[in-house]
């Protein structure tokens, strides 16, 4: 929407005497966080700033929200102000949209964000944050966008001089949308989404992102709630920085995890064995129940791909719909396990239906379920009736060699799955 509210500039030769304008700009963000209003844009010249965003006042809807954009794509450097914690310090605001910045902080990291509405981080650069665990939080705030934005290179070290902390944490939220972002280079973990208790993180959608964090894991979702990850593109997990292991965490309550493209990983892929996350007993063992999985292509990994079922605190997973997923040359290194649980029933409560397992040859692919290894076909004969139309073969992928899993002419798997979807009424 178009802003409704005056136009200001800043400039690092400017003076916070000039009335603002494109030819008199102020020339620090403290002098704009006093001065903008609802419906007001700062554009920040190229060059070098330092100081924080805390602006005094909030924006009033999404045409009147106080908007901070750099003139030039990541020309605006903000670096900080020596004493602070963060550079973007936010509580109960409202409408507050950040537009193409470099935060580039001499120390600590990007930002806190708690109690807030409607905040925006669209197409920023965030990079060399040091000193504290995690870059950037979001704590129980509603319709967050995190949008096109490049996080990378979050580096602090522990006692033992490893690198670690999270790039991003969200807790509590809800509304949350995370789409088309890049993460990479991050000792523990780019992003982490939980909640402290029911209904606390509800709604949220994670979509078009590249995880690619060659340092460490990927993500961790901690039993959000309705949430939608989608279309995201998941590659080069590993455990570089001795953080932690290379696995993501996948715990959803009526999720859905679909259209993910999944290779090239250097560990075990995914995880979703229950367990309490470390100081936080009182949010109860992590949970994966009532969701789909769906159109998602697991390849080349070298590890299998998805650790399923009973934690040490006795939760389960149920009722988790595995349909039309492609697993194709993964475990390459073991023996081209794809899926493995501890739950000797789980294909009673966590149906596997028109997925299609493929090793190096027909046959080779297997779900370990508890000590039994299966083929597609003994999936297919399980007296549980958990598990049918299961494939063996060959997906025949247009152009492995650079990575293209699009399916060629003639696959296999065309026209093969089950429909998800139906028309109803005119």
């Amino acid at each position: 929407p178009s802003q409704s509210g005056n136009q200001y500039y800043i400039a690092p030769n400017g003076s916070d005497a000039n009335t603002g304008t494109s030819d008199h700009p102020w020339q620090t963000l403290d002098k704009a966080n006093k001065a903008l209003k609802p419906g007001d844009t700062v554009i920040l010249r190229q060059g070098s700033y330092s100081g924080i965003i805390d602006p005094v006042s909030s924006g009033e809807s999404a045409a009147k929200a106080i908007t901070y954009r750099s003139e030039k794509r990541h020309g605006a450097v903000l670096t900080g102000k020596t004493g602070a914690t963060y550079i973007l310090d936010l509580n109960g605001k409202r409408f507050i949209t950040f537009e193409g910045l470099k935060l580039l902080p001499q120390t600590g990291g990007f930002g806190f964000i708690k109690n807030c509405e409607h905040i925006t981080l669209q197409s920023c650069h965030l990079e060399g944050s040091t000193r504290i665990y995690v870059a950037l939080e979001f704590v129980k705030s509603k319709h967050t966008r995190m949008l096109d934005n490049t996080f990378t290179r979050h580096v602090t070290r522990d006692e033992n001089a490893r690198i670690n902390g999270n790039m991003c944490n969200l807790r509590d939220c809800s509304y949350t949308l995370i789409e088309g972002n890049s993460f990479s280079k991050i000792g523990h973990c780019p992003l982490v989404f939980g909640r402290t208790g029911p209904n606390q993180s509800v709604y949220n959608v994670i979509r078009g992102n590249c995880f690619h964090n060659g340092w460490g894991r990927n993500f961790s979702l901690q039993t959000l709630e309705r949430t939608l990850f989608e279309n995201n593109l998941i590659t080069d997990a590993f455990d570089g920085a001795r953080s932690a292991d290379s696995t993501s965490k996948v715990f959803l309550l009526d999720g859905i995890f679909r259209n993910n493209l999944i290779y090239d990983n250097w560990g075990v892929v995914l995880a979703s064995k229950s367990y309490l996350p470390e100081g936080k007993e009182e949010q109860g063992p992590l949970e994966f129940r009532n969701s789909r999985i769906y159109h998602n292509t697991f390849a080349n990994n070298p590890a299998f791909v998805w650790e399923l079922g009973l934690g040490h605190l006795g939760a389960s997973m149920q009722a988790v719909h595995f349909v039309n997923n492609l697993f194709y040359r993964n475990d390459y290194a073991g023996s081209f396990n794809t899926l493995i649980t501890t739950l000797p029933d789980f294909l009673k409560i966590n149906p596997l239906q028109h997925n299609l397992f493929f090793g190096e040859r027909p046959g080779q692919a297997v779900v370990k379920i508890a000590s039994r290894s299966c083929s597609s076909e003994a999936l297919n004969r399980d007296p549980s009736g958990g598990a049918s139309h299961n494939l063996d073969a060959d997906p025949l992928f247009a152009d492995l060699q650079n990575d293209c899993f699009a399916l060629s002419d003639g696959s296999p798997a065309i026209n093969t799955g089950r429909c998800l979807t139906r028309a109803v009424g005119s």
